[in-house]
């Protein structure tokens, strides 16, 4: 599909989404996976209230990260020339901010990752972030997410109706994103590596038959099994395997980030949430540029970011949640190029918890198992020309 068929076909589906949040009174969830166009949906939304209102309204956007705010939605509203919209009526804050907030009135507020705000249905304690809709009033709320998680959504949907539900697999079946295949690799462990785990296994059945807590020990066993040293080898074979190609690497932690960073040298870029707000952005301007062709990222690149042309992504560390898996896959299928097929590749020790979790957020879509790096490599080929 060429890309001005995309943009028609893109546009019609945002606009008919709109208009069934228009039908709903104006409060609902918008759950899109990336790349179908949540953030132009609010841009939208916000064209309209400012147009009804004569551009005498009070737009609040709230966003996740300092990144989201001062970026991505400025420079979305920038695309779809609506700079005088934002400039009249719109105010950004981060939700730390707008939870504070109390007795506001706003003509309209869109929640960008809206799930964030939201509490899990058997939490024991009520979620901060929520207050602000308790404590505030609004003529029209537009949440927008890419996934809410089953926990999440009785508290989602209460407070704003699902309007629009789009799966990944939707999307790729209506041509929004482009095709993709997950990959699951195994990787070893060495003897000692071994041995270790399997101390901090029985420490955790131990504790759990005395009645402990064993929150600690578990996690020291997910950061163990994060660093096991065959993880940035394998990682590293894999990127060679792709040239020049642009791709992301995902990591638990900021220890892995900055390990990965010294072993992949001038050729990549890192982002984490302990930099400096100036060098997150030069890295990603240097990512998007084509200036180097990977990036490596601990959960800072999830949600909310745009990156250029990303054909693979690579989860040095399995993740047990959804939600992760289908903002980590966002980031890689967006329709930039043509002809383009995505690979999301997940590295994970057999036998361990490892596989649990990558077991547990299979949901959206159908994975293929390989046996080794020379399998997973002739896999790509084949499924890159099916």
């Amino acid at each position: 599909m060429h890309k001005e068929d995309v943009f028609k076909l893109k546009d019609k589906i945002q606009r008919y989404i709109l208009n069934k949040w228009f039908l709903m009174g104006c409060k609902g969830s918008v759950v899109v996976c990336t790349g179908v166009g949540k953030s132009r949906i609010g841009v939208l939304a916000a064209e309209y209230v400012a147009k009804i209102t004569n551009y005498d309204c009070k737009i609040l956007i709230i966003t996740p990260t300092e990144e989201i705010r001062d970026n991505a939605w400025v420079e979305e509203f920038t695309k779809w020339n609506s700079e005088f919209t934002f400039k009249t009526c719109v105010k950004i804050m981060c939700i730390r901010s707008a939870c504070k907030l109390i007795g506001e009135h706003f003509d309209l507020v869109i929640c960008d990752e809206y799930h964030n705000t939201i509490k899990p249905i058997d939490s024991e304690k009520e979620s901060v972030f929520m207050q602000f809709y308790f404590n505030n009033t609004y003529n029209k709320l537009l949440a927008l997410s890419a996934y809410i998680p089953s926990k999440k959504r009785y508290w989602a949907y209460k407070i704003a109706p699902l309007v629009e539900y789009v799966s990944i697999k939707k999307a790729v079946e209506l041509g929004l994103i482009a095709p993709f295949n997950i990959y699951n690799l195994p990787i070893e462990a060495s003897e000692q590596e071994l041995k270790i785990l399997k101390y901090l296994n029985k420490k955790i059945e131990y504790e759990k038959g005395n009645g402990y807590k064993p929150w600690k020990t578990i996690g020291k066993r997910r950061e163990f099994l994060s660093k096991l040293s065959s993880r940035y080898k394998v990682c590293k074979q894999i990127s060679d395997y792709f040239g020049d190609k642009k791709g992301i690497i995902f990591t638990e932690y900021i220890s892995d980030v900055i390990n990965l960073q010294e072993m992949f040298g001038e050729s990549a870029v890192s982002v984490h949430s302990k930099m400096k707000k100036k060098d997150r952005t030069s890295a990603l301007s240097r990512y998007n540029s084509g200036e180097v062709n990977r990036i490596i990222s601990a959960k800072a690149l999830n949600e909310g970011v745009n990156l250029t042309n990303t054909s693979f992504g690579i989860a040095v560390n399995a993740n047990g949640t959804i939600k992760d898996l289908v903002q980590e896959c966002g980031r890689i299928l967006r329709l930039d190029e043509e002809g383009k097929k995505a690979s999301y590749i997940r590295l994970y020790l057999p036998d361990s918890q490892d596989y649990s979790w990558l077991m547990s957020s299979q949901a959206i879509s159908d994975s293929i198992f390989v046996n080794s790096v020379e399998e997973l490599f002739e896999q790509i080929e084949k499924n890159s020309y099916a």
